[in-house]
């Protein structure tokens, strides 16, 4: 399946199987959104990327990410108390599929979770992670073939005082890859 489409995708969809093929250059600075977080409504003065999140309850795997050779310009990923999430990078996660043919230009990607800003009697405080992966790409790649992706520019700002969280993944491309995950041509 090919999809041409320029608006949001469908979450409760199934996109298994589905190559996604880049016709021009994303240049995400310009976008003009805000960010509503639960348990808050946190509005940021700047645009901001939300991970996409495939290969998650046993749907959405085997996707192909085609970038066509152009480039993804200015995402920005903010990550804090307020919008906690495991994995994070343009791709939440990705299972089985792959990512090819795409440059990463000027991406920024700021963690820094603490939950200490909530009395722990707050029911609105979240969750504890007990695993934290962080990349440009994705945040965590299972048996997924990324092949000529350039990062250019690249920022990651990672803090944390989560003493609860069991493990850390922080990488350029990929915080946490498993399994059979492979590179070639990935230049950072």
């Amino acid at each position: 399946h090919e999809l041409t489409y320029t608006g949001a995708l469908d979450g409760a969809f199934d996109y298994s199987g589905y190559t996604f093929i880049l016709s021009n250059d994303i240049d995400l600075e310009k976008v003009q959104n805000t960010t509503k977080s639960t348990p808050g409504n946190i509005v940021y003065d700047y645009p901001l990327w939300l991970p996409i999140d495939v290969g998650n309850l046993g749907k959405n795997q085997n996707i192909v990410f085609d970038g066509n050779g152009y480039s993804i310009k200015g995402m920005h990923i903010v990550v804090d108390d307020k919008y906690p999430s495991l994995n994070v990078g343009f791709f939440a996660n990705i299972i089985g599929g792959v990512i090819k043919n795409v440059n990463f230009v000027n991406p920024v990607i700021e963690y820094n979770y603490s939950a200490t800003s909530y009395a722990e009697t707050d029911a609105n405080r979240p969750s504890l992670p007990t695993d934290v992966c962080v990349g440009v790409v994705a945040g965590s790649a299972d048996s997924t073939y990324i092949q000529n992706v350039n990062i250019i520019n690249p920022t990651i700002k990672f803090t944390t005082d989560n003493v609860n969280a069991h493990n850390f993944y922080v990488g350029t491309a990929v915080g946490k890859s498993s399994f059979t995950t492979v590179f070639e041509n990935v230049l950072e």
